[in-house]
């Protein structure tokens, strides 16, 4: 069995690479499994090509991708092209990430159930239990820290409407069906926020059964993030990461069949974003004016409505500055 690894590449530290692709290398797997680890150097300030990775085991075979900088979602897409067509698997890890050992086994096993999407709990940032955080899993699947990690398979429809307005897996935790689901890609319009969400829903759509496992599977780490630098509200980024996050809703919205509470609830997520929008709007407009009309253009271009929703958002400044500030 050959499960492919794509590892997106760019960082401007040394030896996290390194870190990422020794964590496959120790992974606990059955004999019969192969795996190909695919790192695409997307123009990274430091190569690729002079990380210090140790020798692998023979079941583990490397290769470098190197392209000119287009960003994640393109990355993984030049990974994904490059898979070769007898793979089984497809996982996901990022470059400052790292998995423990048993985290491609529980995939395995749960796709082998009937699964044709996987993924599993991790640590965030902070060190802290991702699924105790996670609405989905900590509430309708009833998920507590003090429990066994176990396994479980979910039905495709019902993830699908959890992440219609929840993007429920890490990337790096993510385990697919290849031989089902290799024909999508990431949407490469997306650059700052939202590939991902997108692409597990294109997943889910399609996938009839669902699997999880509970234990702590992966370890974020703290290199390069574009989607964290997009939270700082006092970088240009912030404005792009909103534009992105209007977007993906809108291409959620015209991209799947849902229902009226789905749609209702798609709505309640841009007012909300149409919201923060305006507040980062207002308080960057002397710092950074050019993004900020490049910014509002582009939410225009995306989706008129920020127009006819503009006056309410700006009336709800006061209220919602101290949540921002604190949120």
């Amino acid at each position: 069995m050959k499960i492919a690894v794509i590892i997106p590449f760019f960082q401007r530290r040394p030896g996290l690479l390194a870190t990422a692709v020794a964590s496959i290398a120790a992974q606990r797997v059955a004999d019969d499994v192969t795996i190909d680890v695919i790192v695409v150097d997307d123009g990274s300030p430091i190569s690729a090509d002079s990380e210090a990775i140790a020798g692998l085991p023979d079941w583990c075979c490397l290769r470098i991708i190197c392209r000119a900088n287009g960003g994640v979602a393109s990355a993984r897409n030049t990974g994904l092209d490059a898979v070769s067509p007898d793979t089984a698997y497809v996982a996901f890890l990022d470059s400052d990430d790292r998995w423990l050992p048993e985290h491609l086994q529980n995939g395995i096993d749960l796709l082998g159930q009937g699964a044709s999407f996987y993924f599993d709990n991790g640590y965030d940032t902070r060190g802290r239990d991702r699924f105790a955080r996670t609405p989905f899993i900590r509430d309708q699947q009833g998920y507590s820290a003090e429990q066994a990690p176990h396994g479980r398979l979910v039905d495709g429809d019902r993830f699908f409407a959890a992440l219609v307005t929840e993007c429920v897996p890490h990337t790096s935790q993510v385990i697919y069906d290849f031989q089902a689901l290799g024909r999508h890609r990431f949407d490469e319009t997306l650059r700052t926020a939202g590939e991902d969400h997108l692409f597990w829903l294109t997943l889910a759509r399609s996938a009839t059964l669902v699997g999880y496992h509970t234990g702590l599977m992966g370890v974020r780490g703290s290199g390069v993030s574009i989607n964290s630098c997009a939270f700082d509200w006092n970088s240009p980024d912030s404005l792009r990461r909103l534009v992105d996050e209007v977007s993906l809703y809108n291409k959620i919205g015209r991209s799947f069949a849902l229902t009226n509470a789905q749609r209702r609830a798609i709505d309640g997520k841009l007012a909300g974003y149409f919201d923060h929008l305006i507040f980062l709007a207002v308080r960057n407009c002397r710092r950074y004016p050019a993004t900020v009309l490049q910014a509002l253009r582009q939410v225009a271009m995306v989706d008129g409505g920020i127009w006819r929703r503009a006056p309410a958002s700006i009336l709800r400044l006061r209220a919602h500055s101290a949540s921002f500030r604190t949120g």
